[in-house]
């Protein structure tokens, strides 16, 4: 046996037992289907990675053609459905609709990219592709990290990083076998064995800490632990820095995907925190900015309705019944007594 063809054995036996590792946490991802359906997704992702090296190997192997097309279609398809998984962790409440309308969406560019792509040439569209959906994904975890543990933010990292870190190298692989034809294998066994490990070292993290996977119920746990006081100081900041409650379109799923948290742990903090729901908490804030701009308003310039639509109140009724409610006075009535600071006084008393 020549020195290229042990390589090649090398090679071919790292492609197999990529294979089988792939294949098996496939198969325990999606025996689990652990809460949100994040194990799902991540077990199809290996099983694909499984299929996408039996082809490999048979190709190498048997010399088997033809398989170009589907293989770029496996390739290109790790980037999306890895931000899916993401998405679906760190958003808990995401709806279904919402992830079904992203697929469509992924699949449509795919089948473009397919149908203007030749197989048998080298294209960095692909690498490129699948690293923007990891680098989002990584890009996410660190953005909305409250609803996760440190387990599976490290289990979930060590995953992105890992995808983005392969797509990102193997270029050199491709070019080499285009232009070094004669490096390449020197190139690919190092990116297999590189492969390999990312791909066991993800079994390891799941095998060795099962409760990864059980997300929506670490969730809560968190939220049963203190968790409140971490969502209600997010809630502070978010509303001092953006100001949504500025937005009369503004709800509590909006505000949810926003700052990260589910809708019932924002709803539970304002709850114990405030003693309020959602409405009212919101509300809070907007009569607290009608009121610093008739402060600010000495001359009278705007109406009382421009001051309502600022504050973000989108109906009239509601705004004058909150107010009232809150500072004994109507608007119109209130903002007559700013000429009285002792009227101003007892209207808050």
């Amino acid at each position: 046996m020549t020195l290229l063809e042990q390589f090649y054995s090398y090679k071919n036996g790292l492609e197999i037992t990529i294979t089988f590792f792939a294949g098996a946490q496939a198969i325990y991802l999606i025996s689990r289907r652990g809460s949100r359906n994040v194990a799902l997704i991540q077990g199809t992702i290996f099983l694909l990675l499984a299929i996408h090296f039996l082809f490999l190997t048979l190709r190498n192997t048997f010399n088997i053609e033809g398989f170009d097309a589907f293989q770029s279609l496996l390739f290109i398809s790790y980037g999306p459905i890895s931000y899916l998984m993401v998405n679906t962790l760190v958003y808990q409440h995401s709806s279904v609709k919402k992830e079904v309308v992203f697929l469509v969406f992924s699949l449509a560019l795919v089948l473009l990219y397919l149908s203007t792509t030749t197989f048998t040439s080298f294209n960095l569209g692909e690498y490129f592709w699948n690293i923007s959906f990891t680098s989002y994904g990584i890009y996410l975890t660190f953005k909305h990290p409250h609803t996760i543990t440190p387990n599976q933010k490290a289990w979930l990292l060590q995953f992105l990083w890992g995808f983005t870190i392969a797509f990102s190298i193997y270029p050199i692989v491709h070019v080499s076998l285009l232009y070094f034809p004669d490096s390449y294998l020197s190139f690919k066994i190092p990116f297999t064995t590189f492969f390999l490990c990312f791909v066991i070292n993800n079994f390891r993290h799941v095998l060795m800490k099962p409760q990864v996977l059980n997300f929506s119920k670490l969730a809560s746990n968190r939220l049963m632990q203190g968790e409140p006081d971490a969502v209600i100081s997010a809630i502070r900041t978010k509303m001092k820095n953006a100001e949504p409650y500025l937005d009369p379109h503004l709800d509590l799923k909006n505000f949810s995907r926003h700052l990260g948290y589910s809708e019932r742990q924002i709803s539970e903090a304002i709850n114990r925190g405030y003693r309020q729901n959602f409405s009212q908490f919101i509300n809070d804030y907007r009569l607290e900015k009608a009121v610093q701009i008739m402060k600010e308003d000495g001359e009278h310039l705007k109406l009382v309705k421009e001051i309502m639509y600022i504050s973000g109140f989108s109906n009239k009724v509601s705004f004058i019944s909150a107010f009232k409610s809150k500072y004994g006075l109507t608007p119109s009535n209130f903002r007559k007594s700013l000429l009285a600071p002792t009227a101003i006084k007892e209207a808050q008393d």
